[in-house]
């Protein structure tokens, strides 16, 4: 990604769009650290951020499901202006996780923005 590229997400028009990023590659080329910067910026200009690994995603939607509360725990995530979901592709999920982040990323969709870090190539899955 461009300096240019980076310094047109900084006015954080995707956010007000309700538009979503994917960042997708190999581990150690940045992503995360961009998301994480997007996200801080976001936080300074007003925005609600919230940055969480896939895994701690899963494992929370996992346990309001188990508690009858996964409607509630979307409803909770929803609040956030753009949700930052990093490391997804690093370890495998089953039916119901993805099901579950589904469900979440339904929930969001054309509501709130979403940033996605995917490892691609050479991740340890």
């Amino acid at each position: 990604m461009t300096k240019r590229q980076v310094s047109q997400l900084l006015d954080f028009q995707f956010i007000d769009e309700r538009a979503n990023l994917v960042f997708i590659g190999p581990p150690g080329v940045g992503k995360t650290h961009l998301a994480i910067g997007i996200g801080q910026e976001a936080v300074e200009a007003g925005y609600k951020v919230l940055f969480i690994t896939a895994l701690a995603l899963v494992e929370k939607l996992e346990l309001a499901e188990i508690k009858g509360e996964l409607k509630k725990q979307i409803t909770t995530l929803q609040k956030f202006d753009l949700l930052i979901i990093d490391e997804l592709g690093y370890l495998p999920m089953n039916r119901q996780a993805r099901y579950n982040l589904f469900q979440l990323v339904n929930a969001l969709y054309e509501y709130r923005s979403v940033i996605i870090g995917v490892c691609q190539q050479s991740c340890p899955i």
